[in-house]
């Protein structure tokens, strides 16, 4: 099946004149893989991406998943747990680590063939994994990536970008959270010529975390500052989406947190930039719950919001007449929205983490810094990942990709 290329696909289109669109615009294709915490999945998506540096974002997505052998998750999880324990660097667990690269590079494969021709246009893989973690006596954190990026590359032929906390942690920074920047060039508004609305996510995936991503048009010299908070709670139904109810309870508190978090975020952004949309991540019963409950408990003196679930295999759903006063309530797929022949992504939940990797590796390719350090407490911005080969045609393909990156601008302090 063809890979949807540009949203204005059509079937009776030819291939040249597909080739001649894609040539004239600068439409760049990664995939963004992530390992679930419990490395009980891997979970990837193959994204067909749109502008460069902080005008970046997705426009297409295919989605999919492979589970990871018990056996092997439960020696993973093993293996993180004594490293927790440890006041040494993180212990090595390359027979591990080599075996997870085979699984990840079979998933690979299956949304290479997705691609059709253009798989050549893929310029790397980007790999997100919950990593081997440990606290020396001193405080001092250490991380060690689990993906065997060498051999992941030579199964595969694709450049590989992993290893993403590195750089944050190392500048001084709890390399947490590492997704605002992401979730900004993707969800924020950046009408031109002029922002309108500040956008408020509520990730669902894991902990509640909420997310203020003040508009912006792009004629900034560098980002508008990015709100994030975590509220801890129990996430044991993360990867079993449909399958936990939550309490009324439970739905009731993450309801009044997502308000505070909104009112502290009304008053921090600017007036011209009011709340304008919420945006919910996540395709399960907890999240479609949180949402219809804080219908009735927006505000009534704030502005009325655009409330949209974002789900790969979404379909839009009108919104309840009975509700029309009140916020508008969509539920939508991931903005650009497939084409037709864009086949079903499989699992609900598959897609949007390897959103965020695509893009933190498409960060990379551009040579733009990539962590917030007034969330993360680094003592600077830094370029996050790093890069392994693939087969040489490949590589060649990606450094005259990077080649042609401009430089953005910043402050002056950020690049020194």
């Amino acid at each position: 099946m063809a890979f949807p290329i540009l949203p204005w696909f059509q079937r009776q289109m030819t291939v040249e004149r597909i080739d001649q669109h894609f040539a004239r615009h600068s439409y760049r294709m990664i995939l963004g893989l992530e390992v679930v915490p419990d490395f009980s999945q891997i979970r990837a998506a193959l994204l067909l991406t749109a502008g460069r540096g902080k005008y970046l974002r997705a426009t297409h997505s295919i989605a999919d998943q492979s589970d990871v052998p018990q056996t092997l998750a439960n020696e993973l999880r093993s293996l993180r747990r004594d490293n927790s324990n440890s006041t040494k660097p993180p212990s090595d667990g390359v027979a591990l680590y080599y075996d997870l690269a085979e699984h990840q590079a079979n998933l690979v494969q299956r949304l290479k063939a997705q691609a059709g021709k253009y798989v050549e246009r893929i310029l790397a893989i980007s790999v997100m994994d919950p990593g081997i973690w440990t606290t020396d006596f001193d405080g001092r954190m250490f991380y060690r990536s689990a993906c065997d990026a060498v051999r992941l590359a030579e199964l595969t032929g694709i450049n590989v970008i992993d290893g993403y906390p590195q750089a944050d942690l190392y500048a001084g920074g709890t390399a947490c959270p590492l997704a605002g920047l992401p979730l900004w060039l993707q969800f924020a508004d950046r009408s031109t010529p002029c922002a309108e609305v500040t956008t408020l996510v509520a990730d669902l995936t894991h902990d509640l975390e909420c997310w203020g991503l003040p508009g912006s048009d792009g004629a900034d010299d560098w980002l508008p500052t990015i709100s994030w908070r975590r509220f801890a709670g129990d996430s044991s139904s993360v990867d079993q989406p449909t399958n936990n109810i939550p309490t009324d309870r439970e739905v009731d508190t993450e309801v009044g947190q997502i308000v505070g978090f909104a009112r502290d975020l009304q008053n921090r952004v600017e007036p011209n930039l009011p709340i304008g949309q919420v945006i919910f991540l996540g395709t399960n019963q907890r999240a479609d719950r949180v949402l219809d409950r804080l219908r009735h408990r927006w505000p009534s003196d704030w502005e009325p919001a655009m409330m949209l679930r974002v789900a790969p295999d979404a379909e839009p759903r009108k919104t309840n007449p009975e509700l029309e006063s009140g916020p508008s309530v969509v539920q939508a797929t991931m903005p650009g929205l497939p084409s037709p022949g864009l086949r079903e992504p499989g699992p609900a939940a598959v897609g949007f983490s390897g959103l965020i990797s695509g893009l933190l590796g498409m960060l990379h390719i551009d040579q733009i810094p990539a962590n917030l350090p007034h969330l993360t407490g680094a003592s600077g911005m830094r370029v996050l990942g790093r890069l392994t080969p693939g087969r040489l045609s490949a590589w060649r393909h990606l450094l005259v990709n990077m080649t042609d990156t401009q430089s953005p601008v910043m402050r002056l302090k950020d690049a020194i």
